[in-house]
């Protein structure tokens, strides 16, 4: 399409910006050719923990927290992940539990399941004896299968779904997952 002046003549100018807004459209179109991928990777999603922090070796006692701080929960997950520092702040400062120091092994995480659950694996591995996460329902199922199969504790701080806490499957209720708030069923 060529732009015409007025009178009717063409114009270089508006011929030539014609050109160039074709090819802009056609390059943003087409964008550059794809490059082809290693055959067996075509579906690799690889989970975002951001740090994996070494457990101690000095007989503390390791708490784990798995909250996103990128992605659509981060800014409730920040806040969460100050909250827990406190709390463990405030627990060391009273003297731990039964005199033993707590320590908090934090895993920062994208905003989806397999971020939160690759934490969770990563947290069981360091020697966790709870993992407190995450603030929200699907990123807390994530970590609640990992901490049920393994036999840690965790505590949800918001994460409201009723199977958090219970199996619809076996029709019980999780043994290690707790929630500090309400489910979504009222009765």
């Amino acid at each position: 399409m060529l732009f015409l002046p007025a009178d009717g003549r063409r114009g270089l100018g508006a011929a030539l910006g014609a050109a160039l807004l074709f090819v802009a459209w056609a390059f943003v179109a087409c964008g550059p050719p794809a490059t082809p991928r290693p055959r067996g990777t075509e579906s690799l999603v690889e989970p975002l923990v951001l740090a994996r922090p070494e457990p101690p070796r000095d007989g503390r006692l390791v708490l784990a927290a798995i909250f996103p701080t990128v992605g659509r929960y981060a800014l409730s997950g920040i806040q969460s992940m100050n909250g827990v520092r406190l709390g463990v702040e405030d627990l060391n400062r009273a003297g731990g539990i039964r005199g033993r120091r707590v320590v908090l092994l934090e895993y920062p995480t994208g905003s989806y399941f397999l971020d939160a659950r690759q934490a969770a694996v990563f947290a069981a591995e360091a020697g966790a004896l709870a993992i407190v996460g995450s603030n929200s329902s699907d990123l807390s199922m994530a970590i609640a299968e990992e901490a049920e199969a393994r036999g840690l504790v965790q505590v949800s701080n918001v994460s409201t779904a009723q199977e958090l806490t219970w199996n619809p499957t076996t029709g019980r209720d999780r043994a290690f997952v707790f929630r500090v708030c309400s489910s979504d069923v009222v009765m």
